[in-house]
């Protein structure tokens, strides 16, 4: 079948195409054709099959001059309906055919020779049957355990070496056995069976359901499945690993590692007597194992490979190190048996790691002092101390850098608190001017650290002359010591105002007569002379100010009022300073930017009515010329008018405003001001008007008024009223609120999230206490049926428990030794705690126990309960209400304990026999620790089993039930 094909003057497109045969089979490659011609899902039937166009790749040009005329079509691969893709023989760089789709052909390995195909379908290729063979395999979960077996496949489908991974772990092909044809009825491909499982934590073979001897699938890897005996059950195991075997765990073994540098660690695992004996060494690379005691173990299966470490020792200091995940954390540090272990331990500055064989060891740093002397490429030179590892430097080392080196000067030990990297600067010395400098962290702030990373993260300063100059991280930032002198200078602006001061700078760097301009004037340098002050480089000074306007000069602030201050300290532009100018202090300097003005003020009575009736008065100070008598001045609220005008000698500058008297238009009454009356006629505000802002008492708070009307007085009458808070939970408060007279009345409720307030009286109010006062005076615990006085109430002497109204009350009452905090609405309930005395007995997995009291809320434990811990568990025999309050909860008493291997109780432990009583911990459960006598000694004990007693006398022949 052919296509028509195009001119040559239409841009081109590589379009991808494939076809599919009726009989299932399909092929597919790559076609050079006109751009316009199909799109993508363009489809083409013939009568065996149809194409499919999948893309199509735009060239924007025409593909003919680079040898790719239209209609050129490659074939990349072929698939057979059996699923299985055939080799071609051209491949995707050969030309198949050149009239399009249906004129490709080509031909595809079937197994035996080349079998034509193309044209549309009317050619296609057949495979024929492929040579089997034998492989054997080994199966390797993620978790450890080991499945082996055989399996018959085509010998093209797998070489020996292959692995294939699933979810749970990886097929590795060991063997190949070929046949050299194929097996047709004789053998079904993909037959798989399963030879032997091994456990990897028990370290055994489980004996297999098919005894090893039958098929366990026939689709090939993954469809294996069997079942193996685990010694008490038939488990089904296969299927790539999604199906594994374990054996229960039946032992706790007591073991160390101890490192090929005499380190050593020790700790417990559970696992399998299959595994393991007493004695047993296990030796890796950086040391050995030794399994030291092994007791029976009877947990779940998910237990078994857990491993915990208690302690670690250094040899090289003598010294035993606490873990951090027993110690600390109270986990395992490993889940896979020995080896697998990973945990730190405190070192004496940070958690160092050890475990996984001893690949990790831990290790006590000793740090020693070191002097050295870092010189740079420039000559300057600086040198100091440096706190290290005795291993990191030698005396006679050097330390390279890009701006120059360190050198070791001395070595010595070091005792102090201060850890590895810190890092002093004691001394610097400059090679231009050959003077040598103290640093600052060292001579001024009295021996500080210049840095805490090593060499390199030194960073300090010395004074130069002027100015703290910065040095350090090996030589990055070297000092510059340089002379300074005082200039004298004067400023003119360009509107004829100047001033006139003095600055500090490098002596090369200005002369007498130089000016330097800006974009309001210009600065010149009137004298040069000596400087031997303390002021650095910068630092200016401004003495006078003339204002061309008024041709009178004035004092500046920094210099007259202020005794000589700096105006600023970065050289020219910034200079920043005031005069007086009869009102105010007004700015100037930073190169003219700002420049002061001389002006009269006058002093204006004014009236302002707002929109709502209300009003109030006062006086303002401002410029001569900005308002006169009638004037007024509009705001969203009301209006300002001038009322008065007149003379003002007084020191408050322009734009000081008073408020003396408000008038509240719905009462009818009149108001003196807080500002005015109360503080002594004191401003409302400095920025004139619609800065004011002052208050009136209004009978019972003081209200604000101002900002043009913005704020207004409102003068109301406050009530006391009545209420009980009752919550959802059942309990409920009372007490008293001081509110406006209009915001309730009796019967009202108001809801919240927890509950609601129910208004129960409403009475005339005549204290001092303001609006939103708010006191709580009993509560009633529904759970108990108990009322309690509260806190602020009744200890207090009356105190208010909030001041915001409703939800701002937060009180308390005395529950059982305790102050339970209530309020805000219900959000704070109080819960009376239920103290009860609970017996409990620990039974440890090596057959001891121990009993004792746990004082505890009545809510955390009912007897019966257990509580399990990897030593055994905690069984709650019995709880008794009791009224002691003499510990907290938590605490807890060990009264006697059981030792398995003689069959004792011993009664008389230290803290509660000896000691009459005293507690073994305060932290419930497991925070117990105490001694018996176990013939010899006082042994300890507790600790969720942690600590067990040995004890060495003679078996008293008692039975532990």
């Amino acid at each position: 079948m052919s296509q028509t094909l195009s001119g040559d003057n239409v841009t081109d497109s590589i379009f991808t195409w494939t076809f599919t045969a009726n009989s299932g089979d399909s092929w597919g490659g790559t076609l050079v054709d006109d751009s316009t011609r199909y799109v993508v899902n363009s489809i083409l039937s013939t009568a065996f099959g149809r194409y499919t166009i999948v893309a199509a790749a735009p060239q924007d040009t025409d593909l003919s001059p680079f040898g790719l005329d239209e209609g050129r079509i490659t074939v990349s691969w072929y698939r057979d309906s059996s699923g299985v893709f055939l080799v071609t023989r051209n491949g995707e760089g050969v030309t198949a055919g050149t009239a399009g789709l249906g004129s490709e052909t080509d031909a595809a390995w079937n197994g035996v020779a080349w079998d034509s195909f193309g044209s549309g379908g009317a050619d296609q290729a057949n495979p024929v049957d492929l040579p089997d063979s034998f492989f054997t395999w080994t199966f390797t979960a993620d978790t450890g355990d080991v499945i082996q077996g055989t399996l018959l496949d085509d010998a093209s489908n797998w070489n020996a070496g292959d692995t294939l991974r699933t979810g749970f772990g990886t097929y590795r092909i060991d063997t190949e056995t070929p046949y050299g044809r194929d097996l047709g009825n004789a053998g079904v491909e993909g037959t798989i069976t399963i030879l032997s499982y091994t456990d990897f934590h028990a370290d055994i073979q489980f004996t297999l359901e098919t005894g090893a001897s039958g098929p366990a699938g026939y689709g090939g890897f993954g469809s294996e499945w069997d079942r193996a005996w685990t010694g008490s059950a038939w488990v089904p195991v296969g299927q790539g690993g999604a199906l594994q075997a374990d054996r229960q765990p039946d032992r706790v073994f007591n073991w160390r590692f101890t490192a090929s540098n005499g380190d050593y660690y020790e700790g417990t695992f559970i696992g399998h007597s299959t595994a393991f004996a007493v004695g047993d060494t296990i030796d890796t690379a950086n040391g050995r194992y030794l399994i030291q005691q092994e007791s029976p173990y009877a947990g779940p299966i998910s237990t078994q490979g857990l491993v915990w470490v208690f302690r670690y020792y250094d040899a090289s200091v003598n010294e035993m190190l606490r873990t951090y995940q027993f110690n600390v954390a109270g986990t395992a540090s490993g889940t896979r048996g020995l080896g697998s272990e990973y945990d730190y331990a405190w070192d004496g500055d940070e958690w160092d790691d050890f475990g996984v064989g001893g690949i990790h060891r831990a290790s006590v740093e000793r740090n020693n002092l070191f002097g050295w002397t870092f010189t740079a490429n420039s000559g300057d030179r600086y040198s100091g101390w440096l706190i290290a590892s005795d291993e990191a430097y030698a005396a006679g080392d050097t330390v390279p850098g890009a701006q120059g080196s360190y050198l070791i000067n001395s070595e010595g030990a070091w005792g102090g608190s201060a850890g590895a990297g810190t890092i002093y600067t004691t001394s610097y010395v400059d090679a231009g001017s050959g003077r040598s400098f103290d640093t600052y962290w060292w001579s001024v702030a009295g021996g500080q650290p210049s840095g805490r990373g090593g060499f390199g993260s030194e960073s300090d300063y010395i004074w130069n002359g002027s100015e703290w100059d910065d040095f350090g991280v090996g030589g990055i930032h070297q000092a510059n010591y340089t002379i300074n002198t005082l200039h004298a200078f004067s400023f003119t602006g360009t509107n004829g105002s100047r001033y006139t001061g003095w600055l500090v700078e490098d002596s090369t760097r200005y002369a007498v007569g130089n000016t330097i301009a800006t974009s309001q004037g210009s600065y010149r340098i009137t004298w040069e002379g000596d400087w031997g002050g303390t002021q650095g480089r910068g630092t200016i000074w401004t003495d006078s100010y003339f204002d061309a306007s008024s041709g009178r000069s004035f004092g500046t602030y920094t210099w007259t009022v202020g005794g000589g201050r700096p105006s600023g300290l970065g050289g020219f532009g910034t200079e920043y300073d005031y005069i007086w100018n009869g009102s105010e202090w007004d700015d100037f300097g930073v190169g003219g930017v700002h420049q002061a003005r001389y002006t009269i003020n006058t002093l204006h009575a004014f009236t302002f009515t707002a929109t709502s009736g209300d009003r109030y008065t006062g006086w303002l100070v401002e410029d001569s010329t900005r308002y006169a008598v009638g004037d007024t001045i509009a705001t969203s609220q009301g209006s300002y008018r001038i009322t008065y005008e007149g003379d003002w000698g007084g020191a408050a500058g322009r734009g000081s405003i008073w408020t003396d008297s408000y008038f509240d238009a719905g009462t009818g009454r009149t108001f003196a001001t807080y500002s005015w009356g109360t503080l002594g006629a004191q401003p409302s505000g400095r920025g004139g008007f619609g800065t004011e802002y002052d208050y009136i008492w209004d009978g019972d708070e003081w209200d604000d008024f101002g900002v043009g009307g913005l704020h207004q007085a409102n003068v109301t009458v406050n009530t006391l009223f009545g209420y009980t808070f009752t919550a959802n939970s059942g309990d409920r408060y009372t007490g008293w609120l001081i509110q406006d007279d209009t915001r309730y009345a009796v019967g009202d409720t108001i809801a919240t999230s927890q509950g609601s307030y129910r208004i129960t009286y409403e009475g005339a109010w005549g204290g001092a206490a303001g609006k939103n006062s708010i006191w709580t005076t009993s509560y009633f615990d529904a759970a108990s049926n108990r009322t309690f006085d509260t806190y602020w109430w009744s200890m207090a002497g009356g105190q208010p428990s909030g001041s915001g109204g409703f939800g701002s009350e937060y009180d308390y009452v005395w529950n059982n030794g305790a102050w339970d905090d209530f309020g805000v609405g219900g959000v704070h309930q109080v819960k009376v705690e239920m103290r009860v005395m609970i017996g409990w007995i620990f039974r440890a997995a090596s057959g001891d126990a121990y009993t004792g009291l746990l004082l505890e809320d009545a809510d955390t434990y009912a007897p019966g309960d257990t509580i399990t811990r990897p030593n055994g568990t905690y069984t709650i025999q019995s709880e008794t209400a009791t009224t002691r309050t003499d510990h907290p909860l938590g605490t807890i008493w060990t009264a006697a304990y059981y030792d398995a291997g003689t069959t004792q109780w011993l009664n008389n432990t230290w803290y509660y026999g000896v000691y009459n009583g005293l507690p073994s911990g305060r932290g419930g459960v497991g925070s117990e620790y105490d001694f018996v006598w176990n013939g010899v000694r006082w042994d300890d004990f507790g600790m969720a089993g942690a600590h067990q007693v040995d004890v060495v006398r003679s078996p008293g022949g008692e039975v532990f039930g």
